[in-house]
């Protein structure tokens, strides 16, 4: 059976994930210069951001008055589909009774003619 050497060794001191102290010791200070290149940048983001979001809300406020103008058409043709369907149904009914008439005025016709 192989023994396993490295079972009871000190872990590696070398290893990329562990930077000495004297590497964080080199590294450069931050300047003026790379702070307000750090404002500079932070700033422009937040303008993206602010643009982004005002033309979302200007989107968002043209899709509500597209909506609320929909919906205005909606009524106005509902209203006048029920209009029309009322005088649909009147008409219908006058043409019922209109028909009703002319048979009897037929009726009447033939028994004039059979005469």
């Amino acid at each position: 059976m192989a023994s396993n050497q490295y079972a009871n060794s000190a872990p590696n001191q070398n290893a990329p994930s562990v930077l000495p102290s004297e590497t964080r010791l080199l590294r450069p200070p931050v300047t003026d210069a790379d702070f307000d290149q750090y404002l500079v940048a932070a700033r422009d983001t937040i303008d993206t951001l602010r643009n982004f979001t005002w033309s979302k809300i200007i989107a968002l406020d043209q899709a509500r008055k597209h909506r609320l103008e929909c919906t205005d058409a909606y009524k106005r043709l509902y209203f006048q589909h029920g209009e029309t369907v009322a005088e649909l149904n009147s008409m219908a009914s006058k043409n019922e009774s209109m028909d009703l008439q002319l048979d009897e005025a037929n009726k009447t016709l033939s028994f004039y003619k059979s005469m």
